[in-house]
Formats: structure tokens, C-alpha cells, sequence
């Protein structure tokens, strides 16, 4: 939802889709919705479909591909520039917010969800943002899960991940001992943990603390406490 507009600047807010948080300058189907006359408290919508095309929704109204052959795996990115001065994201009960990187000038309030360009009357650009849609699960290049739970690029210095294949065969991750859930299943059971030190992650070690324990088909424990005996 577009909150706040100021009539000081030209140009307007531009929506679109990234292939990557670290280089957010591959940018799809971005669009300068100044021409189609918005206004604060309308609402903007974008969709990928299976077909690879990417389509825009003005107040639910569909406007049609803006671009096709997009990626599977896209990040949404806002620009508020211009006369775009603050936008909420409206999913109700989902998990997407406003990623932590974004330009200079942005602000990113209300647990994630609001994204302002502070000073926007003397600033007219360098506050753009993008989601931060959480992990998806892949298997020989294959995406089998979008929006796992832990988001791995917003760990940081010192932060602990664990992996364990439990005795079902489920594939679960723990981020600083906190359990994300299942991730995926039927994991055969001889299988080799793999660390890629790819793009801002240089260094990892492993730790010599004990791992999480495997539950899955522990039995129930049922403690059994004495009755006491009647008083005579």
C-alpha cells in the first residue's frame, strides 16, 4: 500500500523484482507507476506465475505482463522515490517483510513491514527496498520449498547453524539452537553436511558443542510417581 505521497518532487515509486539481495541492480519488470496516477492508500501488487511471466495489480486490477522469463527465486524490490514517501506491506498473516539491507535514506518500521524515506521533502531517491522472503529448499538445482523459515542472509558474525537428519528422515536446521521445523523429507541415511562460503561469508568453523537431540521416533515418557497410602 502506497501510505504517503509529497508533491515536491517528479516521478514516482517504481516496483519491480530482483534475483538477489547482494546485487539488487539485476532488476525485472520494474515499474514507474507515476503514469497511471496513484495516490496514497492505493494498492500495488506483484506476481510471478509458474510461466515465468510477472504481472502488476493496481487496486486489484490486473495490469497485465510486465515481464517474462523471470527466475523462480525473486526478491520484490520498491523504489519510494520521487513523490513516494512511505509504502506498507498488506499480507495478512504471511511472513514477508522489508529486507534489513536498503538504501540510505530508507527506514524500515513496524516489525518490518513499513518502509519510509526519512527527510523526504529535501531527499528524493536512495531509499529503495526488497523483501526478504525467507529461504527456499533445493535439491539437485530444483527448488522443492519457497519461504523456509531461517533467512541466512540476515545472520550475522557469530551466529550458530545446525543441521540434523532426524531417524524419519527429515531434513531440519537450527539457528542458534532455535529449531526452524522441517525443511524437507526422505533424506537417505547416509548423507554429508555441505557449507558453500559464497558471496559476504567468508569463514566458518565447526563447534564442539553437543548437537540438537533426535526425537522423532524417541517413545513417550511416561514418569511414574508413588500413590500414597490411605491415612487410617
Amino acid at each position: 500500500r502506497i501510505d504517503k505521497l509529497v508533491d515536491k518532487w517528479s516521478g514516482s515509486i517504481e516496483i519491480g523484482g530482483v534475483a538477489t539481495t547482494l546485487t539488487p541492480q539485476v532488476v525485472y519488470g520494474v515499474v514507474d507507476l507515476y503514469g497511471m496516477a496513484v495516490k496514497a492508500g492505493d494498492t500495488v501488487g506483484v506476481l510471478r506465475r509458474d510461466d515465468g511471466t510477472l504481472h502488476f495489480f493496481v487496486n486489484g486490477v490486473a495490469q497485465g505482463p510486465a515481464a517474462w522469463n523471470v527466475p523462480p527465486n525473486v526478491f520484490a524490490v520498491v523504489d519510494l522515490y520521487g513523490q513516494a514517501a512511505q509504502a506498507t506491506i498488506l499480507e495478512e498473516g504471511g511472513d514477508l517483510r522489508f529486507h534489513r539491507r536498503h538504501g540510505s535514506n530508507a527506514i524500515v518500521t513496524n516489525g518490518g513491514r513499513t518502509a519510509l524515506r526519512q527527510n523526504c521533502r529535501s531527499e528524493f531517491n536512495d531509499a529503495i527496498v526488497i523483501s526478504n522472503r525467507g529461504t527456499a529448499i533445493m535439491q539437485d538445482g530444483n527448488t522443492m520449498r519457497n519461504n523456509y523459515g531461517c533467512d541466512l542472509d540476515a545472520l550475522g558474525t557469530g551466529s550458530r547453524i545446525g543441521m540434523m537428519r532426524t531417524a524419519r528422515g527429515d531434513l531440519r536446521y537450527f539457528i542458534n539452537g532455535s529449531d526452524q521445523g522441517v525443511a524437507c523429507s526422505g533424506l537417505p541415511p547416509e548423507v554429508y553436511a555441505v557449507v558453500d562460503l559464497y558471496g559476504q561469508c567468508v569463514q566458518v568453523s565447526l563447534t564442539g558443542a553437543t548437537g540438537p537431540v533426535d526425537n522423532s521416533q524417541a517413545p513417550a515418557t511416561v514418569t511414574e510417581k508413588p500413590c500414597p497410602l490411605p491415612s487410617p
